[in-house]
């Protein structure tokens, strides 16, 4: 009821509030334990993720924003059409169908799923809630910088300078046609915050790659990025919602999958196997 008055808080600071609230609804037997919590493990990790926030804005001015090399590694990597354009032939019709909602709904996963899992890590297991922070803590300002040396624009962009053939930026249509609205926020205000050249790599990629490995299932089940095939022998990625709405290139979801793979293994290669026991993907 709360989402419906008041929209979706998928800004950081005020998803922060709610989480935190959450965390209290569920801790109401160890107030004191609650607010050591809050003060000395969450506050900071907010903190730092607002900061990369502020910093990825400013990113986007350093240096030219790189139309091309993206756009020829999805040519050469999908039979010379680049796969938005593809998709946005076969399923964009000028207006919004229900497969477009659904997209929309696993694009929007993005900026929930990792403060949940973190809340869900830090009430079962605190050992691996740390290493979970400071992953992602670390996979962000990775990705920061690359953003800040490398200004790569999304598809929709390179439509806009005609290098690429027409597409849309189809979420904003998904919002407006389903008269939806964020729940605001109270400092990520502003298009200081925004980063429209952040296309390469894809934070959405890695952290949904991230979590899968947080995710791994337990007891003799080796890890997924000890299964993963090795660099160089990857299948081609399935299509994404990113990819399907214009957000993305399939490069730059590649790209961050593979920085997310390797800092998630050197984080849990130092732990034996019965202690990297976790929680199961549900």
């Amino acid at each position: 009821m709360l989402v419906v008055v008041l929209g979706i808080p998928y800004q950081r600071d005020v998803l922060a509030a709610w989480l935190l609230l959450g965390l209290l609804c569920f801790s109401l037997s160890d107030l004191r334990g609650y607010a050591r919590g809050v003060m000395f493990e969450w506050l900071p990790f907010i903190a730092i993720l607002i900061a990369y926030d502020s910093l990825r804005g400013s990113a986007a001015h350093l240096f030219g924003v790189h139309y091309l090399p993206q756009l020829q590694f999805d040519r050469a990597a999908f039979g010379g059409t680049a796969p938005t354009v593809a998709l946005q032939h076969w399923l964009w019709h000028g207006h919004v169908a229900w497969y477009d909602v659904i997209a929309w709904g696993t694009y929007m996963t993005h900026f929930f799923a990792t403060p949940i899992l973190g809340a869900t890590l830090w009430k079962v297991d605190r050992a691996r809630f740390h290493r979970f922070v400071v992953s992602v803590a670390a996979l962000s300002f990775a990705g920061l910088v690359t953003y800040a040396l490398y200004p790569a624009a999304p598809p929709w962009m390179a439509s806009q300078a005609h290098l690429l053939a027409p597409n849309t930026r189809i979420l904003p249509d998904v919002w407006h046609s389903r008269n939806l609205h964020s729940a605001g926020t109270v400092v990520e205000s502003g298009y200081q915050y925004a980063n429209n050249v952040a296309a390469v790599p894809s934070l959405h990629a890695a952290l949904s790659l991230l979590i899968a490995i947080t995710c791994r299932r337990s007891s003799g089940v080796a890890p997924i990025a000890e299964r993963c095939p090795p660099s160089g022998q990857h299948p081609s990625p399935p299509p994404s919602a990113s990819r399907r709405s214009g957000q993305r290139s399939s490069q730059s979801e590649f790209a961050n999958s593979q920085v997310a793979r390797s800092w998630a293994s050197s984080c849990s290669e130092d732990l034996p196997r019965e202690a990297t026991t976790g929680i199961e993907p549900v």
